[in-house]
């Protein structure tokens, strides 16, 4: 049976062209719309850097997100860009 390969590790150069740098500016980072978000929380399980939280709706810190985009493939609204 063949796997398929569902991660893939990034070297730093890769990493900076998904994330705008790894300096932790937020090049790459996400973002919510609050009115669409209904707060269920699957995107802060999926967040591998810990960026989310959740008070009413999601909120994404732009400096500790990584733009590895967990979280807006997770999202069963599509509340993340």
């Amino acid at each position: 049976m063949e796997m398929k390969k569902r991660f893939q590790l990034l070297n730093e150069t890769e990493l900076e062209k998904i994330s705008g740098g790894t300096d932790g500016s937020g090049g790459g980072a996400r973002r919510v719309n609050g009115s669409a978000c209904i707060g269920c929380g699957v995107c802060v399980s999926q967040c591998p850097v810990d960026a989310i939280t959740i008070d009413e709706a999601a909120s994404i810190d732009p400096t500790a997100c990584i733009g590895c985009e967990n979280c807006m493939f997770a999202c069963p609204v599509g509340a993340i860009v």
